[in-house]
């Protein structure tokens, strides 16, 4: 399991981001983020680690969850998923932001 901080999400290949911004939910951000990750969880992807960390925005750190799955150990290869669930004012803020590592073969 990686640590993640913003020089190390620099060094991942970038796939895929979604956001959105759900009106008058802020007051929900745990209760999302807590029943996001039991969800994952119930899925048994393995091997499966998630973990805090941060990611550099315009040149402001943010607190990211990074759900990270091992593809192929031998190669170093990972799917990792940056995951935010955050109040914004009244509002909930809901983004993932899908990285690689490692090798790029298929095999």
């Amino acid at each position: 399991m990686a640590e993640y901080t913003p020089q190390f999400v620099q060094k991942l290949i970038f796939v895929d981001s979604w956001r959105a911004v759900i009106p008058g939910m802020a007051a929900k951000a745990e209760e999302v983020k807590r029943t996001f990750f039991e969800r994952v969880r119930e899925r048994e992807f393995s091997p499966l680690s998630v973990s805090p960390g941060q990611i550099e925005v315009e040149e402001e750190r943010r607190e990211y969850d990074f759900v990270e799955l091992s593809l192929d150990p031998e190669k170093d290869a990972r799917a990792i998923m940056a995951m935010r669930i955050a109040p914004f004012a009244k509002d909930l803020f809901v983004e993932w932001r899908q990285y690689t590592l490692g090798s790029r073969e298929r095999g």
